[in-house]
């Protein structure tokens, strides 16, 4: 059990320095990699794409938080204001499922 809880802890730092612009920019260690880049349909939900490539709804977050990103050095990403508002047209980076899940795992425990 601590061997996975500190994949998870490793997983998840490697993530948050890659979400976090001012630690990815700074350091320049980690580039975030999209496994997919997804342009937005007009029925698309945020939670509905997390739901497809993570089969958990909540993941929605990390998502916008891997756009964002990667708006910060790509134009072809629109920056996400709003969760609750994505426009088609919009490309979105959808991280690797096993860093968003193990970050899941930390952040929203299954009861």
């Amino acid at each position: 059990m601590k061997v996975v809880n500190g994949v998870r802890f490793i997983l998840l730092l490697a993530l948050i320095s890659a979400l976090v612009p001012g630690v990815a920019l700074a350091q320049n260690t980690f580039e975030l990699k999209c496994d997919f880049d997804v342009v937005v349909q007009s029925d698309d939900w945020l939670s509905k794409l997390a739901d497809k490539f993570y089969g958990e709804t909540l993941a929605f977050p990390i998502i916008a938080q891997a756009t964002n990103t990667k708006a910060l050095t790509d134009t072809s990403y629109t920056k996400i204001e709003n969760v609750n508002m994505i426009e088609p047209g919009w490309k979105l980076c959808i991280p690797n499922k096993a860093i968003a899940l193990a970050i899941l795992g930390e952040t929203f425990p299954k009861w």
